[in-house]
């Protein structure tokens, strides 16, 4: 796991700012788990995220964990662009969950995270209504496209932003979805963020796309 300290990055540039500004932040690792393709480690968590001071985007080939707060002190156009995203508590424990399959421990207060998300989804093989589907595995639906690991029940998980499904997860994929043995869900108060709809205050890199119109016609000899 390559924990980043957002905060300290932040401060870090702050020091800095002409010399350092960064505004989209790439991560990948190199000859990591080679001839696995399909694998949860490495991944990248960011921590002390709750004040972005600039404009950020994180992006990542690997599966990215958030704990705690992200972008709530001081909004900036922010977005988080990976294999999959997994929500955690502050109060997490790696300790807590070394042995896999680990039971899930309380989620350690409301979350709050501002912030764009374009990512993979869990698969589901096919879908039971379908003839000739043999049952497959639900693949957890946009209420479970950003994923828990915590008993979250009763507790509140404010998210606002816009979520992406671009794909179904390649590195993230080693278990099927199932949250009665990984998580319970949090009292979801997902919001799209509506400052998303200001083009100037898209996060770093947001793909933008224009068409032309024809509005006038004047034949020309």
């Amino acid at each position: 796991m390559l924990d980043i300290d957002v905060g300290a990055l932040e401060n870090w540039i702050a020091a800095n700012a002409a010399g350092r500004r960064v505004d989209i932040l790439y991560i990948t690792f190199l000859n990591a788990n080679p001839g696995v393709a399909t694998s949860d480690y490495p991944a990248v968590r960011l921590v002390n995220g709750s004040s972005l001071l600039y404009p950020l985007t994180v992006a990542t080939d690997r599966p990215v964990y958030v704990q705690g707060d992200y972008n709530s002190a001081a909004w900036q156009p922010a977005a988080i662009l990976s294999d999959a995203v997994t929500f955690l508590s502050a109060g997490w424990l790696d300790a807590a969950h070394a042995v896999f399959p680990a039971s899930p421990t309380a989620a350690s207060g409301q979350m709050w995270v501002f912030a764009a998300i374009a990512a993979g989804h869990s698969a589901t093989p096919c879908d039971y209504q379908v003839a000739g589907c043999a049952g497959g595995h639900y693949g957890g639906g946009l209420e479970n496209f950003p994923r828990f690991l915590e008993q979250w029940s009763g507790t509140q998980m404010h998210y606002r932003g816009s979520l992406v499904s671009l794909f179904q997860a390649q590195r993230a994929s080693l278990h099927e979805w199932s949250w009665r043995h990984y998580y319970d869900p949090p009292n979801r108060d997902w919001q799209f963020d509506t400052r998303f709809r200001d083009p100037t205050q898209l996060p770093p890199g947001t793909p933008v796309t224009a068409t032309v119109s024809q509005i006038a016609f004047r034949p020309v000899y």
